[in-house]
C-alpha cells in the first residue's frame, strides 16, 4: 500500500537536526502530533524514539528525495552500524533524542533546530549566552519532540515566553567549539576565558566530546564523588577546568593527589591512573598527536614539584623530550653520569648531591634535584674512543688525554665523567686548531725552507708528557706559527724547522739533547725495545737512562744504521721473506747480528759490506728453481726470460 503524500513539502536545511525536520514537518502539515506524520509514513513506534530512523520511509511521504534526508540522517542505508552527526561519527550515547533541550532564541531567529541540539551536552547556547530550555515553563514537564511545534508545548504553551538564566563565559566557549565543529564552522580566536582554543580545534568531535566525558567524570568524582553522568555538572565541570589553562587543570590534579594520598607517584599507576588510562592509552582517542598539548601539561605539573609524580620515559619519547624532569632517581643520576649506584649513593650519604624525600606510597623516594648539579646532556652522535678520536685528530692518545685534562680539549656535547670523545667535540677541536694555518694566498712558506709537521716534531725530538702538551698550547695560542698544512688532521700542520728548534731551546733548555726515548729509538732501528738492552751491552749503541726512561742518543743511532741493514729491508727487494733470506745467509756463511724478538724469535741484520752477497740470492734462486716440461710450451724461451731477469 503506497503511503500518502504530505500537502507541504518544506526542504531539510543542511545544519539541520532530524528530530527538528520532523517536528518542523509536523507543524507545517497542521498535525498535533509528529506522531500522526509517522502513522502516515507507515512507521512502527520502535522507529521513532531512536537514532534508527528509516528516513526512506519518510521520504516517501514527505515529498523529497532520500538523499536530501540521509545528510541529516543518523544512519543511512548503507551504514547502519554507525551512528553520524551532519558527518561525523559519533557513538548513539552521545545523542540526546528523548529528551531535548533548545534555545527558544536560536528557533525563533532561524525557524528550525540545528543539529548540535542534538548533543547530549548541548546545556547552553554560546550564541546567546543562555541555558537552553528542558521544561516547559507552564506544566514544568520535560520537552518532547512528540508536541505541536518548534516553540509550542504538548500542553498549548508558548515556549517562547520561558526565562532562560544565562551562562557563564568559559561554559560558553566551550559550548561553541562544539557547536562549530559540528555546523562545520571555522572556530574563532580564544576569548578571555582561557580555554586551550588552539589544540582544541584540532580534535574531531568524536574525541573532542570523549575529551569532555573522562575530565568532567574525573572532576566530578573529585568534587562530588559522583559517578553519574549528569550533563550539565559535566560540561561546566570540564570547562572550568580547561579555562585558564593549564593551572586549572592543575588544580584539579593537586585536589586528586590530596584525596589519594597513600597513592603511588607514578602518573601510570598511581593517583592519576585511571585519567592517565582513559587519556593516553584509550584507542579512541585517536589520532594520539593531537593530545600531545596534555602529556605536555601533565610533564609541566610534574616539573613542578617532585611530589606530584613521576612521567613514563615512553612519554617523553613520543614528545621528543628527553631531559623533562628537573628532579631525578637515583638510577637515571648513575646512568647519567655514568658513575656507579653505590657512589651515588655515597654522594648522597655525604650530601655532596641536593637531593629531597618524598612519600611513593607507604615507602619513601628520594629524588635528585639536577637543576643544582649542572648535568651536561649526552647530545645526538658517536662516541669515540680514545683511539678513533686521537687517529682522527692526527696525535698521540696519551696528548689528547692531557688536553681534554687540562681544558684545552672542551667537552661540550659529552658529560666529563662519561668516557669516550663525542664527534662534534672533536671536530670542534680539529677547526679550533686548524683555524690557526694561513690561507692559501696569505701562506708565508717558501719553496725552499725546511718544514715539520706537529706529528713528525712529537717524534723526532723526543717530547713527551708536559712537554707534548706546551706544544700543543703554543699551535693553539699561535705562539709557533703554522705556515700550512699536509694533510687533514691537526698532526699534519706544518711548521718552519727554524722556528721549531727555537721554540725548544727556549721553552726545555734541559731538554736530553739530541736523543730519543727507547720506544722511538726502537722505531728508528726497526728492532723491539727488548732489544736495545742486548744492542748497548755489545756496545753496538749507547744508552742514557734519565729519571723517566732510557735514551738513545741520535749519533749513536745513526752509527749503528751506518754498521748494519735489516734483513727484512733486503728481502722485499729480492722477491722473498725475511726467513727464506736468513736461510740463505747461512747456508752461504754471511754473517748476521741475531738480536732478540719480543716473545720468542730473533731479528737479523747485516753488514753493508755483505749486501752485495745477499742480493745475489735472486741469481741463485732461479738457476735453481726447476719447471715441469708440460707448464710451458717452450721452455727454452722460459729460462731465457729467467736469465733477462737475472740479467736485469
Amino acid at each position: 500500500m503506497t503511503a500518502p503524500q504530505l500537502v507541504r513539502h518544506p526542504a531539510p536545511k543542511p545544519t539541520g537536526s532530524l528530530f527538528g525536520y520532523i517536528l518542523n514537518l509536523s507543524e507545517k502539515n497542521g498535525f498535533d502530533t509528529p506522531w500522526q506524520l509517522f502513522i502516515r509514513a507507515q512507521m512502527k513506534q520502535s522507529e521513532t524514539r531512536t537514532a534508527g530512523i528509516r528516513v526512506e520511509k519518510l521520504a516517501r511521504v514527505s515529498g523529497r528525495t532520500l538523499k536530501e534526508l540521509e545528510r541529516i540522517a543518523y544512519f543511512t542505508s548503507d551504514s547502519y552500524h554507525r551512528c553520524r552527526l551532519l558527518g561525523h561519527e559519533l557513538v548513539p550515547e552521545y545523542l540526546r533524542l528523548t529528551k531535548p533541550m533548545v534555545c527558544i532564541y536560536c528557533a525563533a531567529e532561524k525557524g528550525f533546530i540545528e543539529a548540535h541540539w542534538d548533543l547530549e551536552l548541548m546545556i547552553g547556547c554560546p550564541e546567546h549566552g543562555c541555558v537552553a530550555l528542558s521544561n516547559c515553563p507552564e506544566c514544568h514537564k520535560p520537552l518532547s519532540w512528540f508536541r505541536r511545534g518548534l516553540l509550542e508545548c504538548a500542553c498549548g504553551a508558548k515556549l517562547s515566553e520561558a526565562n532562560c538564566p544565562t551562562i557563564s563565559a568559559c561554559e560558553a566557549d566551550l559550548l561553541d567549539i562544539i557547536r562549530r565543529k559540528v555546523l562545520g564552522l571555522e572556530i574563532g580566536a580564544a576569548s578571555g576565558s582561557g580555554l586551550p582554543f588552539a589544540h582544541l580545534s584540532q580534535l574531531q568531535l568524536r574525541p573532542l566530546l570523549r575529551l569532555i566525558y573522562i575530565l568532567g567524570r574525573h572532576e566530578a568524582q573529585v568534587a562530588f564523588r559522583s559517578q553519574q553522568d549528569i550533563p550539565h555538572v559535566l560540561l561546566r565541570g570540564v570547562a572550568q577546568v580547561l579555562s585558564d589553562w593549564p593551572n586549572n587543570l592543575f588544580g584539579l590534579l593537586n585536589r586528586t593527589l590530596a584525596q589519594n594520598p597513600e597513592s603511588g607517584t607514578s602518573l601510570a599507576r598511581g593517583a592519576f591512573s585511571s585519567l592517565y588510562a582513559s587519556l593516553f592509552k584509550s584507542k579512541h582517542m585517536r589520532p594520539s598527536a593531537d593530545f600531545d598539548f596534555l602529556r605536555k601539561a601533565f610533564l609541566d605539573f610534574v616539573g613542578r614539584d617532585p611530589g606530584h609524580g613521576v612521567i613514563d620515559q615512553r612519554m617523553l619519547q613520543r614528545l621528543g623530550i628527553k631531559d623533562a624532569h628537573r628532579f631525578i632517581t637515583v638510577t637515571e643520576l648513575t646512568r647519567r653520569l655514568h658513575i656507579h649506584e653505590k657512589t651515588a649513593r655515597n654522594l648522597l650519604d655525604q650530601e655532596r648531591i641536593p637531593a629531597i624525600t618524598i612519600n611513593s606510597g607507604l615507602s619513601e623516594r628520594v629524588l635528585i634535584d639536577s637543576s643544582r648539579i649542572g648535568l651536561a646532556p649526552v647530545m645526538p652522535g658517536r662516541v669515540l674512543r680514545e683511539r678513533e678520536a686521537a687517529a682522527k685528530i692526527g696525535i698521540p692518545v696519551v696528548l689528547l688525554k692531557r688536553l681534554k685534562n687540562s681544558g684545552e680539549y672542551e667537552s661540550n656535547h659529552l658529560p666529563r665523567t662519561m668516557p669516550g670523545f663525542h664527534e662534534l667535540d672533536v671536530n670542534a677541536f680539529i677547526e679550533k686548531v686548524r683555524g690557526r694555518r694561513p690561507a692559501a694566498e696569505s701562506s708565508a712558506l717558501g719553496p725552499s725552507e725546511p718544514v715539520l709537521t706537529i706529528k713528525g716534531a712529537l717524534f723526532k725530538c723526543g717530547i713527551s708528557g708536559d712537554r707534548q702538551l706546551m706544544l700543543m698550547r703554543a699551535v693553539i695560542t699561535g705562539e709557533l706559527g703554522v705556515v700550512g698544512e699536509a694533510g687533514e688532521t691537526v698532526g699534519d700542520l706544518l711548521f718552519l724547522q727554524q722556528n721549531f728548534d727555537e721554540f725548544v731551546m727556549s721553552k726545555f733548555p734541559n731538554a736530553h739533547g739530541d736523543s730519543l726515548p727507547s720506544m722511538q729509538a726502537a722505531k728508528v732501528l726497526k728492532c723491539d725495545p727488548d732489544a736495545l738492552p742486548v744492542l748497548a751491552e755489545k756496545g753496538l749503541i749507547e744508552t742514557v737512562k734519565t729519571t723517566t726512561c732510557v735514551r738513545v742518543p741520535q749519533e749513536s743511532i745513526a752509527n749503528f744504521q751506518k754498521q748494519y741493514i735489516p734483513l727484512a729491508q733486503l728481502a722485499p727487494k729480492l722477491g722473498t721473506c725475511p726467513r727464506t733470506l736468513r736461510q740463505y745467509c747461512q747456508k752461504n756463511n754471511i754473517y748476521m747480528l741475531l738480536v732478540p724478538r719480543r716473545g720468542s724469535g730473533e731479528k737479523a741484520f747485516v753488514r753493508p759490506l755483505d749486501v752485495k752477497l745477499v742480493m745475489k740470492f735472486k741469481n741463485d734462486n732461479l738457476e735453481n728453481r726447476t719447471f715441469p716440461e708440460h707448464a710451458f710450451g717452450d721452455t727454452s724461451g722460459r729460462f731465457d726470460h729467467a736469465n733477462r731477469i737475472a740479467d736485469g
